[in-house]
């Protein structure tokens, strides 16, 4: 029982958010919503949807299997490099600039409100900041203008799964796969629900599938070799986690994945990562995780 249950604290904490939902009153959510028609704006012409000028087409900005998917996967230091399209929009946001962002975003308002692409945009920021409530209103306002726009959908699922909606999320990422068999950010999100639920089975078959896009996919790499720990496989993990660069398995969530494996399979390098982990700024939570499993 503590096997598992170190192991699923593990697991949650490498793959959550710590952020609140900030509450959203009646009224307030009224006007957003009446925003969502307001035609006060001077009649423009209206630009239609350019996957190219999406957010989630960064190009070579990262060189893992979910590239040219999602900005989660960038660091702030590449996201700086992003052009001035709506790319930028998002970016701004993930570098914690909200309201510049959000500015912009009025700006574009009259040129791009029926744009999927827009509201996308706008309901990335939301979620970066936190307001999951606000963040679902306009990703649904994307799909609502295109039922198949898969981003949206994808990003639906995210919100859900900060909310404790697994069931919703994973209705949200199957309806992306519905649109996008091939796509491969809801095949990972997707599947790091099924290792929560003990799919394996089923999270194993689409992981290896999206490695196969980068066979040096870190956040892939991890998920592989959680899924051996619960098979209680110490070895079969420290074989996906040795394939991470050192530099990506310095971060907490790798090392701890490291630590454990190392601890069950009783290697001598249980001291070192555990020596490395003390040298870093823990939370709380984080440090509850390495003092259970040092104490096994």
């Amino acid at each position: 029982m503590k096997y598992i249950l170190i192991l699923s604290l593990l697991f949650i904490s490498s793959c959550s958010s710590t952020q609140s939902e900030k509450e959203l009153s009646k009224n307030e959510l009224q006007l957003e919503l009446d925003s969502l028609t307001n035609d006060d704006f001077k009649p423009v012409q209206q630009i239609r949807y350019n996957e190219r000028g999406d957010y989630h087409v960064i190009g070579d900005l990262v060189d893992d299997a979910l590239k040219d998917e999602t900005l989660a996967k960038v660091d702030s230091g590449k996201i700086k490099e992003l052009d001035e399209k709506m790319t930028g929009v998002s970016g701004l946001c993930y570098l914690g600039k909200t309201q510049e962002g959000m500015e912009l975003l009025d700006k574009l308002y009259p040129k791009y409100k029926n744009n999927p692409s827009y509201w996308n945009q706008l309901a990335s920021c939301y979620l970066k900041n936190g307001e999951y409530r606000r963040a679902k209103v306009f990703f649904n306002k994307a799909i609502s203008l295109d039922k198949d726009y898969l981003p949206a959908l994808n990003n639906l699922g995210v919100v859900y799964i900060k909310e404790g909606k697994d069931e919703k999320a994973v209705a949200a990422f199957k309806q992306a796969l519905n649109v996008k068999n091939t796509a491969k950010t809801p095949m990972y999100n997707l599947s790091n629900l099924y290792i929560k639920y003990g799919l394996l089975d089923k999270a194993s078959g689409m992981l290896q599938r999206v490695l196969r896009s980068d066979m040096k996919d870190r956040d892939v790499l991890l998920s592989l070799a959680y899924i051996e720990l619960y098979k209680k496989d110490p070895q079969g993990a420290l074989n996906y986690l040795s394939k991470v660069s050192s530099d990506h398995l310095s971060r907490v969530d790798f090392s701890l994945a490291l630590l454990y494996s190392y601890k069950l399979a009783g290697s001598k390098n249980v001291e070192k990562v555990s020596d490395f982990l003390r040298g870093q700024n823990l939370s709380k939570r984080q440090s509850d995780i390495m003092n259970t499993i040092m104490r096994l």
